[in-house]
């Protein structure tokens, strides 16, 4: 009898499996192209001269590239996107902040899409993730109150969280979705603790499935 019963539950989740596969195989490998505003956020101290100067990167527009695919989850699939943005970079002066030039700040980002259930022909998800950000300064050497400071290009691990609406197309969605992408930069140069960096940002996109369903 033991023996029966461990082999119904070893068929229950076969076939529990086999159904998620296949739901799985039903929905297709998508490219996901977006764009939208990221807003501007305080580096913090990027020098200890003259007390501490601080840097800003401005508000700017990030364009969205990425893969999303299904998960043997059942309404959950895993999304792969990188972003690019070029900021105006404001150095602290002794009449505030002045902009200086632009910085480069590229991030990949690898989410858990949690699809909710539809409301009309608007179908929710949120999203949960982690990746990484690359700043990048173009010019090595600037001037605040007198002082030299050079901010430092730095390789910065972040959390990602966000939450969306799709809804159809034809073939393709479109989607808007808000999300959170907080990470903790320090300049090696800069006073000791580094600043959490946070930036909100939105973006309207298309996803377009590579396959058919």
């Amino acid at each position: 009898m033991k023996r029966h019963l461990v082999l119904a539950a070893a068929a229950l989740a076969l076939a529990a499996t086999s159904t998620t596969h296949a739901a799985a195989q039903r929905r297709p490998v998508s490219l996901i192209v977006g764009l939208g505003p990221v807003q501007g956020s305080s580096l913090g101290y990027v020098a200890d001269s003259d007390g501490g100067t601080s840097a800003r990167l401005l508000g700017s527009t990030a364009p969205m590239l990425g893969i999303q695919a299904p998960t043997p989850i059942r309404g959950v699939d895993l999304r792969v996107t990188a972003q690019h943005s070029t900021p105006a970079l404001a150095m602290q002066s002794a009449d505030g902040y002045v902009v200086k030039d632009h910085a480069g700040v590229t991030s990949l980002t690898a989410d858990l899409v949690i699809n909710l259930p539809h409301v009309g022909p608007i179908r929710p998800y949120l999203l949960a993730g982690a990746g990484v950000r690359y700043y990048e300064f173009h010019e090595r050497t600037y001037f605040a109150d007198g002082a030299s400071v050079a901010p430092q290009d730095a390789l910065v691990p972040t959390l990602h969280l966000g939450a969306g609406a799709a809804w159809k197309v034809g073939p393709a969605e479109m989607f808007t979705e808000a999300s959170l992408v907080s990470g903790h930069y320090s300049a090696p140069n800069a006073l000791p603790g580094g600043r959490t960096v946070a930036n909100v940002g939105f973006t309207l996109g298309m996803r377009i499935p590579l396959g058919r369903r």
